[in-house]
């Protein structure tokens, strides 16, 4: 992808296809892909977030959150809202959809923070603490926590976005 990228694509679809015994290079295929052409991968790649090898889902999720891209990030939110999410790929959907660093992903963040049960509560505070430095977000994010007044919840978001002098 480094070197010939016009002729990288169909390489990279092809070892993906094939598959490895190490996930890390399906992974790094995945993000191979995306750094190309990511309009026209984000498909490919997110068919992977529902296949039978959670490392290589692991990966398609990651990748697509780190590619920033709209299409990617509806990908995201529909593998999460479907209807069983194992509790481990639930929190990497949540890391993924951080890594978007958009106002979208924030949003519906911030949403589903206000309604979900408390343990993915915890997940999406602990995830987000990733930009606790960021003043607007941790508002809106100690906004939501204190609306819902869950002393877990609380407790998370103290021990994840300390205050900063």
């Amino acid at each position: 992808a480094c070197v010939q990228a016009d002729r990288a694509e169909p390489v990279l679809r092809l070892k993906v296809l094939m598959g490895d015994t190490e996930p890390e290079v399906t992974g790094e295929c995945f993000s191979a892909l995306l750094s190309l052409d990511a309009e026209e991968t984000t498909k490919f790649v997110a068919r992977y977030l529902h296949g039978e090898n959670a490392d290589v889902r692991n990966y398609a999720a990651l990748a697509l959150g780190e590619s920033r891209e709209p299409e990617a990030l509806n990908a995201l939110l529909s593998a999460f809202e479907q209807p069983y999410v194992e509790r481990d790929f639930r929190r990497i959907l949540i890391r993924a959809i951080t890594l978007q660093r958009k106002d979208e992903a924030f949003d519906w963040l911030s949403q589903l923070l206000s309604r979900t049960d408390i343990a993915t509560g915890r997940m999406i505070v602990e995830e987000l603490a990733v930009y606790r430095e960021n003043a607007k977000l941790r508002q809106r994010i100690e906004e939501v926590v204190d609306a819902r007044g869950e002393r877990t919840l609380s407790s998370t978001f103290l021990d994840y976005w300390p205050h900063f002098e």
